[in-house]
């Protein structure tokens, strides 16, 4: 239990400096959520949920469920930090399923329209544990760095679900529509019969 508090406390405060360091010291007071890092914590966040929302908190969504933690809580925090007065946008409770599901559950149709989060995530978290890695010891902070890169195999894995599906299931190339001929096209008006 120890060891689980430090991790998560050690995984919330390198996420805090990842946003904080994003911030202008000379503007601050005009400084917006939208900013890039909070924006990608943000898309991560996204994935993270679309993933555990599907497919449950099963044994090999654990570096998810973690990753979702450490990010949840650092937003919250991060919202708290930065605009007390306000409500805080970021939720700490994601709903899942009473029963897990594979993967590839991802693939159903009430899910596909979800695809493009992931992969926006996915991409999001690479930028993050480049920094992370360019900023702390891999080695001090082994046990958060091994959620990062978990994390990232399983986004990976469902990106790979993602594009086999779409190969199988190509889409109809959207047809273009035919060229008729309009009354601004047409160089001799209509004429009535009669003499």
């Amino acid at each position: 239990m120890h060891s689980e508090l430090t991790l998560l406390a050690a995984g919330i405060s390198i996420v805090l400096q990842y946003m904080n360091s994003s911030i202008d010291q000379a503007n601050r007071s005009d400084w917006t959520l939208r900013a890039s890092r909070c924006e990608s914590m943000d898309e991560v966040l996204k994935a993270c949920a679309i993933l555990l929302e599907c497919c449950g908190r099963s044994d090999f969504m654990r570096s998810i469920y973690h990753l979702w933690t450490l990010c949840s809580n650092a937003m919250f925090l991060f919202e708290r930090q930065w605009w007390p007065e306000q409500p805080t946008e970021t939720r700490t409770h994601v709903p899942t399923p009473p029963v897990p599901l594979k993967l590839s559950a991802l693939l159903r149709p009430g899910w596909r329209d979800q695809h493009h989060l992931v992969r926006l995530g996915m991409a999001s978290l690479v930028i993050f544990r480049d920094w992370f890695t360019d900023s702390f010891d891999a080695h001090l902070h082994q046990d958060v760095l091994n959620i990062v890169k978990d994390s990232l195999l399983i986004f990976q894995t469902a990106v790979g679900l993602f594009d086999l599906y779409e190969a199988a299931h190509p889409q109809p190339a959207a047809a273009l529509p035919d060229v008729e001929d309009t009354p601004e096209s047409t160089d001799t008006p209509a004429t009535t019969g009669g003499t």
